[in-house]
C-alpha cells in the first residue's frame, strides 16, 4: 500500500494540514527498525533508488511512501488497513486509562428559577451513552480478569492484622488460635505438615493450593482454573519487611520465619543478613566510592547528612562497614571538646544523626545502628528544629508588644502561652 501522493504533487489532500504532512510521509530511510520517541517504531526502510513506483499524475515513490500493513487483515476484511506495532509501556498504560477510567460524565444546570444558586448549580450525574445503554440491556459483559490473580500476605512474625469487635476482650482475641494464623503461617506448617510435599515458592503456591479464608488453611487445588499469585508490594525503605518478601520470591518450601534466616547451615539474625547470604542484594561499592570522595572535600556536618540521605534513599546492604569505615571522617568536629573520647563522639554521632532521620520519620532503630548510651547528654539539649527556632534573635519591640494588645489579642494570648507553659 502506497500513501499518497500528498505534499507539493497534492496539497489539497485530506492529510495536509495547514500545508504539513499530518501522517509524517514520506517517512525516512533507516537501514534497521528501532523504537521511536513517540512509542512507535522507525521502521527500516532501505534507501533503494531502484525499488520505485509510479502512481497517479505521474508520480514516482519509493520506500519512504509505503505504509505498513497487514496481509491476513487485508484479505480477510478486504479493505485497506494501516498495522503499526506498539511496543511500549506508553500503549498500554493508554489502553488501561481507557478501560478504567470510569463512565462518561456530563456538566449541567438545572434552573427552574431565574434565581441563581452557586450552591446548587452543579449536579453530578451518570450520562450513559447509547452503547454502553445496549451492552447493559443484553447484560454483556463489562470487565474481565484472566487469569485470576491471589494477592498474598506478607508480615513480619506476629505482626499480622486481626480483627476483632469492639465488645471483645484482649484476653480473648489473644487466647482465639484462629487469630494466630494467616495465610503465610499456614504456608510454612503446609511445609511442617507434610515433609514430602514438593516445594514451592511463595508465589507459585496459589497455582497448586487454595486458600480457604473461613477456615484459614491450605487446601490442594481440584480445579483446573488457572490461579497465579502476586505477594503485595513492600516498599524498600520499609526494612525487614522488604528483605522478607525478597526472601519469598526465592527460596522455595520454608517452614518458618527462622528457616528463612538459615542459609547453608548459618543462622542469620535479620532477614537483611539471610539476603545478603543468598546473594539478592547488590554489594555498596557505588555507594563506598562516593563517601570515600565525600571524605575528600567535605566537612563533616555535611558527611553526617550524605550518610543519612544514603540510609534513606540507597538501602545500603552492610550498614555497620559503612558506619565504620566513615566514623572518624564524621566525628572530626566533636574533637575539640575536652571531655570527648571514643564513647562521647559515637553517642554524639547517634545522637545527629538520629535528629536527621526523625525528620524523615525514622530512627538509627531502624537501619541497626548502635543504640545511645544511657544517660548520655549530649552536645546539643533539643532537636536541630528548636534549636533552629531557639536561634533567632528577638527584638525588644516585639517582646514589648504585648502592652499594646487589645482586650480580645491579650486573651488569647494568655490561654495560647498557658497552653504551652504546661506542656
Amino acid at each position: 500500500m502506497i500513501h499518497g501522493p500528498c505534499g507539493h504533487f497534492k496539497p489539497n489532500a485530506q492529510c495536509m494540514k495547514n500545508f504539513v504532512y499530518s501522517k509524517g510521509y514520506p517517512k525516512p530511510f533507516a537501514e534497521y527498525t528501532v523504537q521511536g520517541n513517540d512509542s512507535y517504531p522507525v521502521y527500516r526502510r532501505r534507501d533503494d533508488n531502484s525499488r520505485t513506483i509510479t502512481v497517479g499524475r505521474g508520480v514516482v515513490v519509493d520506500n519512504r511512501w509505503v505504509v505498513p500493513y497487514n496481509s491476513w487483515l487485508l484479505l480477510r476484511y478486504d479493505c485497506h488497513i494501516n498495522v503499526e506495532i506498539c511496543s511500549s509501556i506508553k500503549s498500554i498504560k493508554y489502553l488501561y486509562k481507557y478501560v478504567y477510567k470510569g463512565h462518561d460524565c456530563v456538566s449541567f444546570e438545572v434552573r427552574p428559577a431565574p434565581n441563581y444558586d452557586e450552591v446548587s448549580k452543579y449536579v453530578d450525574g451518570r450520562w450513559v451513552c447509547a452503547p454502553e445503554a445496549l451492552w447493559k440491556i443484553f447484560k454483556f459483559e463489562m470487565t474481565r480478569m484472566y487469569p485470576s490473580v491471589s494477592r498474598l500476605q506478607i508480615h513480619l512474625p506476629n505482626q499480622h492484622q486481626v480483627h476483632f469487635g469492639n465488645e471483645e476482650m484482649i484476653s480473648t482475641v489473644l487466647a482465639n488460635e484462629r487469630n494466630s494464623k494467616s495465610m503465610l503461617t499456614e504456608f510454612f506448617r503446609a511445609y511442617n505438615d507434610d515433609h514430602e510435599r514438593e516445594k514451592y515458592l511463595y508465589k507459585d503456591f496459589p497455582k497448586y493450593y487454595r486458600y480457604l479464608s473461613a477456615e484459614r488453611k491450605w487446601i490442594p487445588r481440584v480445579s483446573t482454573q488457572k490461579v497465579i499469585g502476586r505477594i503485595y508490594a513492600v516498599n524498600p525503605m520499609e526494612g525487614e519487611r522488604f528483605y522478607l518478601r525478597l526472601l519469598l520470591n526465592h527460596v522455595k518450601g520454608p517452614k518458618s520465619f527462622e528457616d528463612l534466616k538459615c542459609t547453608g547451615g548459618v543462622q542469620c539474625t535479620t532477614f537483611k543478613q539471610a539476603a545478603e547470604q543468598h546473594g539478592l542484594l547488590e554489594e555498596d561499592n557505588s555507594i563506598r566510592d562516593c563517601l570515600a570522595e565525600a571524605r575528600c572535600f567535605r566537612m563533616p556536618n555535611s558527611l553526617r547528612r550524605l550518610f543519612a540521605t544514603i540510609l534513606l534513599y540507597c538501602e545500603p546492604t552492610s550498614v555497620q562497614d559503612l558506619w565504620d569505615e566513615n566514623f572518624d571522617s564524621m566525628t572530626e568536629d566533636y574533637t575539640s571538646s575536652s571531655t570527648s573520647n571514643s564513647s562521647y563522639q559515637k553517642d554524639n554521632l547517634l545522637h545527629d544523626l538520629d535528629d536527621i532521620l526523625q525528620q524523615h520519620k525514622k530512627t538509627i532503630k531502624d537501619f541497626g545502628l548502635p543504640a545511645i548510651s544511657e544517660g548520655f547528654e549530649g552536645l546539643h539539649l533539643f532537636s536541630s528544629l528548636i534549636e533552629h527556632e531557639r536561634s533567632f534573635l528577638i527584638s525588644d519591640d516585639d517582646l514589648n508588644s504585648v502592652n499594646s494588645f487589645n482586650p480580645e489579642q491579650l486573651s488569647a494570648f494568655n490561654i495560647i502561652s498557658a497552653s504551652i507553659r504546661k506542656r
